[in-house]
């Protein structure tokens, strides 16, 4: 295997991680930048010791077995028979052998497996001789879950943890000290990051009006969407038609995922598709893997043009040609949302861009893929505003969404005008330029604040030292609140956001300006330094 150079870099940083005392390591990176070709190439590393990757659904298992047939890794799989034949098939017909072996040190394994073996003797031999485990999609990953106490069976061992999103919708955290088990996070290059290398390719995004309505719909205990009441709602809306009118005018010939709630409004989907002349297939969890096999390959040839899923396809699907992702699914989990959107990221010959035709608000709901995050292993159970989320508009000329701090479309021109969909309070005009006049009495502001106050007329030595303390302390917390400017607006920035951009995001956060907020003290200086570090912590 060939690693990418930030690929390898980020393989030492785990290793150093291991070396340096931390058993379990998190390891983020968005849905295609390559997160199974690092794990593969660790696991390639290790083939001399007893190592298990373990998943959560038969197809992940089966994805899992054919990437390590395709770099000629031996291995194990804990399953059924009837599944180990599907997987032992479907590798000679890609691969001419099978590269299934009950004798291999390499073990992939379905977390319900090896719940189901905890208490067996034979079980915990073989695991207190596993060195390394590694799971994808790290997230569902808690102590007292089932991926935890079945990890935590493994006590000699190392572990590797993946993600593109490691934060869960309970909002419990993922470090050893919270809920999880890892002890540290290592976050690689970020969407935006992978766009600009040309690892990944730009996207366009569509959010054509809807009737959906989802008022009446509650949410589960987990924090999705319940899907009986989903189903309904979806039933009583326009949106499957709606899908393939909007294809037509979008995207066109391209190769799609469309992500549906249920399997009934999947088949409907599905039928509609192909009434168009739009060759789809439906896919779901009942499928078998080897048609599931041939279905991508119809789909990567052009004979289908549309697979028709009910959350099949959102985790560990890679098919580069995907241009296309159609959102007929509403989801309240930013992990799911996230995982669909980035199936039609990768890049591709001939491949420009994406289109994502949202017709269900999930953008509206979780913001645009490439805004800033701040990822942390704590739980945000008793915090908010971790996400630098304030809002998008959809322009109504193009049904393009954009940052609602914008006062017209970047993509048509056109100028704002009223949406019914939720944005935040706009701010007229931009708030504060820095030019030299600004930049002048700036500096003036601070002067008084950071150097020491004049001795006060007729005073005593104790008035004087009270007010030395007193400006001390205000320009401690300046120099506090300064830095912290620093940090969040070069996150800003480099996510390409304009100075009038940050200014007016500074002062919807805060309700001052940039300028103001550096030449204050008392208690209006706290409540500011306390709001920016809830969106840098």
């Amino acid at each position: 295997m060939k690693l990418r150079s930030f690929q390898l870099n980020d393989k030492h940083r785990i290793y150093q991680s291991w070396h340096s005392g931390n058993k379990a390591v998190l390891y983020v990176l968005p849905t295609g930048g390559g997160k199974t070709i690092v794990l593969s190439s660790i696991i390639a590393d290790n083939t001399t010791q007893h190592q298990v990757i373990i998943a959560h659904r038969q197809e992940l298992i089966g994805q899992i077995s054919l990437s390590l047939a395709a770099i000629g890794i031996g291995h194990n799989i804990l399953t059924s028979n009837s599944l180990i034949k599907e997987f032992s098939t479907l590798q000679i017909e890609n691969f001419q052998k099978s590269y299934i072996d009950p004798y291999s040190t390499t073990t992939i394994a379905g977390v319900d497996t090896l719940l189901r073996r905890l208490d067996k003797v034979d079980y915990q031999q073989w695991a207190k001789k596993i060195k390394m485990w590694i799971i994808d999609e790290a997230h569902h990953v808690l102590k007292k879950n089932k991926w935890g106490k079945v990890l935590q069976s493994f006590s000699n061992a190392n572990g590797l943890g993946v993600t593109a999103t490691p934060t869960r919708q309970d909002k419990y955290g993922l470090g050893s000290t919270n809920d999880g088990l890892f002890n540290t996070m290592l976050i690689g290059p970020s969407l935006v990051d992978l766009t600009d290398m040309g690892f990944l390719t730009p996207y366009r995004i569509f959010c054509p009006p809807s009737n959906l309505d989802l008022s009446k719909v509650a949410l589960t205990n987990s924090g999705d969407f319940i899907r009986a009441q989903l189903a309904k709602a979806i039933e009583q809306s326009t949106i499957t038609g709606d899908a393939i009118k909007h294809y037509l005018r979008y995207a066109d010939g391209r190769r799609g995922l469309t992500f549906c709630a249920n399997v009934e409004s999947a088949k409907i989907a599905t039928k509609k598709y192909n009434s168009a002349g739009i060759p789809a297939m439906l896919v779901t969890a009942k499928t078998p893997i080897r048609d599931r096999v041939n279905a991508s390959k119809r789909l990567k040839s052009g004979n289908l043009l549309q697979l028709v899923n009910v959350d099949v396809f959102g985790e560990g699907y890679d098919l580069p040609s995907v241009g296309c992702i159609s959102f007929l699914r509403p989801t309240a989990s930013l992990n799911l949302y996230m995982q669909q959107f980035g199936r039609g990221l990768r890049i591709a010959e001939n491949k420009k861009n994406a289109i994502i035709l949202d017709h269900v608000g999930n953008v509206m709901r979780h913001g645009l893929p490439d805004m800033f995050r701040q990822w942390s292993l704590e739980s945000k159970r008793k915090k908010t505003n971790h996400d630098l989320f304030l809002g998008i508009t959809i322009c109504m000329e193009c049904f393009s969404p954009y940052d609602s701090q914008l006062s017209e479309c970047p993509y048509c021109g056109a100028t704002k005008t009223k949406d019914t969909r939720p944005t935040i309070k706009q701010i007229q005009g931009d708030l504060t330029e820095l030019h030299i006049d600004s930049i002048k009495e700036l500096r003036k502001k601070r002067q008084r604040i950071d150097n020491p106050p004049p001795p006060p007329r007729n005073k005593g030595e104790i008035i004087r030292l009270s007010a030395l303390k007193k400006q001390r302390v205000r320009r401690d917390k300046q120099n506090i609140l300064r830095d912290m400017i620093t940090q969040w607006a070069g996150n800003l920035k480099f996510i390409g956001n304009s100075d009038s951009q940050i200014y007016r995001i500074f002062y919807t956060l805060t309700g001052v300006s940039i300028l103001e907020a550096q030449s204050l003290g008392g208690n209006k200086l706290d409540q500011i330094i306390t709001k920016l570090q809830k969106v840098t912590s």
